[in-house]
């Protein structure tokens, strides 16, 4: 009764500020996905599972060893204080030795069995149950405050949930090293204490400090190598700047290990991000200053090169660039050498390299730039990143950038035009743009749909001359290069669609159209289109002109940035 009217009211409190968003996000429609993945992917249902030799894993990469071993003798010490004040004599020293035996006894069997340690025959692993007993002996305990019961409560609620009945908990583990921490720190106050009474303050004081100094400089030291020292990258150069003294159970770092975020490494995308930037800010005179402008793929997350590129030219679809990023893992470098190979294997030529304090980092491919006939390519440019740290910091920061799909940015055109019965055309936007292949058009349509859609329309764009419709132009796909289907849309959610259209070298000079519209892929049927005022426009629409004169298409004669 006591502990349900002390938890209760906080506990009361915690639950209403989690409605405030739980009970809207449930009734999101992206709910379903989004429970299916924790449900299914993260939080499974074949209990229980046993997340210790992965907890270890990541435990000793974040943090060294020494973390995970004064946290363990801290809630080991603070366990048994507990169990000796509760049950006093022969009972509580049993219930501490039993303790410690177990662990041991645990631990024996995680290092005999690997991966996935069964103390138990059969099919269910049963290592949760010393671990719920070890701390529920700790809830029920009398003689303790409600703070330290609360703390035992908070910590061991969280580790029995992550390490046995979570099948991914991943880096979310950290969610009860916070409560370790305090038992531990309470843990230590009192031997201080114990400390003072036995040798005075001045001698206790000295010890603490001294041990405390000691700490500091052990963890400190690892925190600063791997996550502020941005000049070694320690991980990255795992075999080279690897720190001794620190025991980690593998002998290099992967992906497949734990999630590599948080680790300083400069990968070289400010250069990439800088000369696409460039590339659109000149516009039809990118052969005098360089630039990339087409669209690109690459082996790195799409949201890492989005956020650099600004949402600039990132489809797989339509690529004609592969930037390839060196990962963060050193146990991951090999990857790198096969991926080169597949991609000379396909006939791309390497165009440029970006560098980081000497080091290659990122590799740029272009499928465009073999010659057919003898194989041979120009000498690739090579870009230090310390040239575009300044321009890409001062001009390409903002938070606010459109990259394909859902978005809030407004089209800088605005249009009303209805395909269909529930699809809207609410405005576009247009650049015009040349490299070495010659002229293009970046296209970027924003849609809207009053309600879901069952079938996956595709969208063409069309350069052509109305007169004889001689076409010099064209990329038909489906939303948001393939990744944004019309059946994902959501009602009232405006969606940005970026195309990239090459215009033919040879076009004559002249006017042309620029046409988009909506088919189905399955039928070959277009959309009607209706304009806002009611009038029937046809099944292609009309966006804008595009004037060609006589030296609109000469290439440029380079492509180095």
């Amino acid at each position: 009764g006591v502990l349900l009217r002390t938890l209760g009211p906080p506990m009361l409190v915690g639950a209403c500020l989690l409605a405030i968003f739980y009970v809207p996000f449930v009734y999101h429609p992206t709910f379903e996905s989004t429970y299916g993945y924790i449900a299914e992917s993260r939080i499974g249902g074949d209990f229980p599972y046993n997340n210790l030799a992965d907890f270890l894993r990541r435990t000793t990469l974040y943090t060294p060893i020494y973390t995970l071993g004064l946290l363990t003798l801290g809630a080991l010490a603070g366990l048994t204080r507990v169990y000796a004040r509760a049950w006093r004599g022969w009972r509580g020293r049993l219930a501490g030795l039993l303790l410690w035996g177990g662990l041991a006894g645990v631990l024996w069997w995680q290092i005999q069995a690997g991966p996935v340690a069964r103390p138990v025959s059969g099919d269910v692993d049963l290592t949760w149950l010393f671990f719920g007993l070890a701390f529920g002996l700790a809830w029920i305990a009398p003689r303790q405050s409600h703070a330290e019961r609360a703390v035992w409560l908070w910590l061991g609620a969280l580790m029995v949930l992550m390490l046995f009945f979570t099948r991914t908990p991943n880096t979310h583990v950290y969610g009860f090293i916070i409560p370790w921490a305090v038992i531990a720190g309470m843990v230590a106050a009192r031997g201080l204490a114990w400390l003072r009474l036995r040798l005075g303050t001045r001698a206790a004081h000295t010890l603490g400090l001294a041990g405390a100094s000691l700490i500091m400089l052990l963890l400190g030291t690892h925190a600063y190598t791997y996550f502020t020292d941005s000049t070694r990258e320690a991980l990255h150069t795992w075999r080279e700047n690897r720190l001794p003294g620190y025991w980690v159970p593998y002998a290099m770092p992967s992906r497949a290990g734990f999630s590599s975020f948080g680790f300083p490494m400069r990968n070289g995308w400010k250069a990439i991000g800088a000369l696409y930037a460039l590339g659109r800010e000149c516009g039809e005179l990118t052969a005098a200053c360089g630039g990339l402008v087409a669209p690109f793929t690459t082996n790195d997350r799409q949201a890492v090169a989005e956020w650099y590129t600004r949402g600039a030219a990132y489809c797989p679809r339509d690529h004609r660039y592969y930037i390839l990023t060196y990962p963060v893992e050193p146990g991951e470098l090999e990857s790198v050498a096969q991926l080169r190979a597949d991609l000379l294997a396909d006939n791309y030529a390497q165009v440029g390299v970006v560098q980081v304090h000497g080091r290659d980092k990122i590799e740029v491919y272009d499928r465009a730039a073999v010659d057919n006939d003898t194989g041979a390519t120009d000498v690739p440019w090579v870009m230090d990143v310390q040239a575009a740290i300044a321009p890409f910091d001062a001009a390409l920061t903002d938070p606010w950038f459109t990259p394909n799909g859902p978005t809030a940015s407004p089209a800088p055109h605005t249009l009303d035009y209805r395909f269909g019965e529930h699809i809207r055309l609410t405005g576009y936007d247009l650049a015009r743009v040349r490299d070495d292949q010659g002229a293009a058009l970046i296209l970027t349509l924003y849609w809207q749909s009053d309600a879901p859609l069952d079938t996956a329309y595709t969208v063409f764009n069309q350069v052509l001359r109305m007169e004889d419709f001689h076409k010099i132009g064209q990329r038909d796909g489906q939303p948001g290069c393939d990744q944004f289907p019309t059946t994902r849309w959501q009602p009232g959610v405006t969606v940005a669609d970026r195309y990239y259209i090459p215009l033919d070298a040879h076009a004559p000079p002249g006017v042309y159209s620029l046409l988009t519209g909506l088919y189905d892929g399955a039928t070959g049927d277009r959309l009607p289109i209706v304009a806002a005022n009611g009038d029937f426009v046809g099944d292609a629409l009309p966006l804008t002109e595009i004037i060609l004169d006589a030296n609109a298409q000469d290439a440029p004669t380079s492509r180095v940035p």
